[in-house]
């Protein structure tokens, strides 16, 4: 029996043929300034071609970059210490290299460094969860330095634009230092984002159409109660620009009551059915607004006599079955009056059957 045995060989880069021996080879890093590191007396003969024939992603890089005439390059502090071999390969062809230039770390906030097995750290992942593309490159762009005046400290978040990024973004303005992600101001450019691209009317519409989907699907058990008019939706959404970071906030708990009625407790009095039955009649025959509803309440508490706090407490249960969130006159204002009576009388007649 044969058997034909084939042994691969690895390629290395011949130091003495590049012009490298023992010694510090030196480059001038576009952000760090002058670099020092010692190829050989780390590495020895880099290694070009692997045993399976292939190219090692050094080479490659050099050749691609050569190729494609790449004149800068700008990449993560990590690669810095490759660049010294990099030139060495330029220096083997006799090509002109790029200019180099290495970025600091981004690192979690608690200082470590962001790994791939971090979910929360892929572009997916921001994308499911409506963060703006905008909003993460100036994320991004602030965290990591080129804009003087932004890295102030207690500078205010602002969104810029990709042709103004472009602009303003200066290397000499770069950290050398690690800069540490603070989630929180993701948020705050996001509702920025959020608010510049509201000005426009198309944006608005597909917002509205975007959330009205959302809806659907987190509250398809309730279905019977949806509030799903189209300008109503639209409505939410203006006037919710600055209580949200992302669009799909308004399904959170805290604004079910926008989209569905909320519980009624069978824990009523008998003054509490008059009370709400006379509330209804006036609103019936009125104009909405907090001109005539914040007087209109407070005679109400007055005429039978219980304190103005419990009144309210007795509308915010009926009209959304929180504790807590807008005012009463604000909350009765964005359900408009056809939702307001309709939870109004979904109240006494709960209690008709009770």
């Amino acid at each position: 029996m044969i058997i034909n045995v084939v042994i691969y060989h690895l390629k290395r880069l011949r130091r003495n043929y590049s012009g490298l021996k023992h010694g510090n080879e030196v480059f001038d890093d576009l952000i760090y300034g002058k670099i020092t590191y010692d190829v050989a007396l780390n590495e020895g003969d880099p290694v070009i071609m692997k045993s399976d024939g292939y190219p090692t992603y050094h080479f490659a890089n050099v050749v691609d970059d050569h190729l494609m005439q790449i004149s800068h390059v700008l990449r993560g502090v990590e690669w810095q210490i490759s660049t010294t071999k990099h030139l060495l390969m330029y220096r083997a062809f006799n090509w002109q290299p790029p200019a180099f230039g290495h970025l600091p770390l981004l690192l979690n906030p608690d200082g470590t460094k962001l790994s791939k097995r971090q979910g929360d750290i892929k572009v997916a992942h921001y994308k499911e969860n409506g963060i703006f593309p905008l909003a993460l490159i100036n994320f991004i762009s602030h965290c990591g330095g080129g804009f003087a005046k932004d890295l102030e400290k207690g500078f205010k978040p602002k969104i810029y634009t990709l042709p103004e990024l472009t602009e303003q973004f200066r290397l000499d303005n770069i950290n050398v230092h690690s800069g540490k992600l603070a989630p929180e101001r993701l948020l705050e450019f996001n509702r920025l984002e959020f608010k510049r691209q509201l000005q426009n009317e198309n944006n608005l519409n597909d917002f509205t159409e975007r959330l009205m989907q959302l809806i659907e699907k987190k509250y398809y058990k309730d279905s019977a109660s949806f509030n799903l008019d189209n300008q109503y939706v639209k409505s939410i959404i203006k006037w919710s620009v600055n209580r949200i970071n992302r669009l799909e906030d308004l399904i959170e708990n805290e604004f079910a009551f926008l989209w569905v009625f909320p519980t009624n407790s069978s824990s009523r009095t008998e003054q509490e059915v008059d009370i709400i039955k006379t509330i209804k009649r006036t609103l019936e025959t009125e104009e909405i607004n907090s001109d005539f509803l914040k007087p209109f309440l407070k005679s109400t508490a007055k005429t039978f006599n219980i304190p103005f706090s419990k009144l309210m407490k007795l509308l915010r249960s009926i009209l959304s079955g929180l504790k807590e969130g807008p005012g009463v006159v604000e909350m009765i204002e964005i359900l408009g009056k056809e939702n307001t009576l309709k939870r109004l009388d979904n109240f006494l007649k709960y209690k008709e059957n009770d």
